[in-house]
């Protein structure tokens, strides 16, 4: 008997795993950018919880939407952000998983450029060593400093769903990617931190105290790129033109190492 073999897509599924909780301006902002991927074969999953309305109000408003799985549980006081990770990873269909939070901005090629970093690397996932960093209440940007940024994870879904995140409210997913990171899974991409803008925006999961500590690491930007990464976070890609603009900018900034 013959055994026929299936070429692999080329373009296999990527699962944008979004948790979400009463932030839903914001949330509108991290869905666009979503739906501006470059990337052709995506969905994003939204885990939220019954008691949410205005997360609620925006996913009804999406509804039906082919990239789009939203997810709503119910709300249990012992389940924290760790937990309701684990149950977006289970709930995701794609090969490939790229944590999406709800409250930054992501560039229209992210999932190309980490698609792409981890084919060339020929491990399971990679992770942004440098990202932007935003402060949205003093419209001051930052290249930061050097660090595995446990937000810009990429991996693929089946060593995702071999980790647990731990059920806190913050610092759940260091050990998933500590343990990833001594499995020689993960690669690590330093040249493209136009990928992800992380905001302060008053409402985040770390105080300001631990915000004002990246900002003090982080190499402060121009007026001018501060202008353009203001006008991104508020208002999205505009027509892909404010995206084209920041990638052009940072193709001239040298990322001197700064720890």
């Amino acid at each position: 008997m013959e055994i026929k073999h299936h070429p692999k897509p080329a373009f296999p599924l990527i699962s944008c795993v979004c948790i979400t909780r009463g932030k839903p301006l914001l949330l509108r902002i991290a869905i666009a950018c979503f739906l501006d991927q470059t990337y052709p074969n995506k969905e994003l999953v939204i885990i939220y919880e019954d008691d949410d309305q205005p997360t609620g109000d925006v996913v009804r408003r999406l509804l039906p939407h082919p990239a789009i799985n939203a997810i709503m549980v119910a709300r249990k006081w012992n389940i924290r952000l760790g937990r309701l990770r684990n149950l977006g990873i289970q709930s995701a269909a794609g090969e490939y998983i790229c944590q999406w939070d709800d409250d930054d901005w992501f560039h229209p090629g992210r999932l190309d450029y980490q698609y792409k970093s981890v084919l060339e690397s020929g491990l399971g996932g990679c992770i942004m060593r440098r990202w932007l960093l935003f402060n949205a209440s003093e419209g001051k940007g930052y290249i930061s400093h050097i660090r595995t940024w446990e937000g810009s994870l990429f991996c693929r879904a089946d060593l995702l769903r071999s980790k647990k995140y731990l059920n806190r409210r913050s610092g759940e997913d260091t050990v998933v990617l500590d343990s990833l990171i001594a499995e020689g899974m993960i690669h690590y991409m330093d040249e493209a931190p136009f990928l992800y803008i992380y905001t302060y925006h008053g409402r985040n999961t770390w105080g300001y105290s631990h915000w004002k500590g990246l900002f003090r690491k982080g190499i402060p930007l121009s007026d001018e790129v501060n202008a353009l990464i203001g006008k991104l976070y508020l208002f999205g890609n505009d027509g892909k033109i404010g995206s084209d603009r920041l990638t052009e900018v940072f193709k001239n900034i040298p990322l001197q190492s700064n720890g």
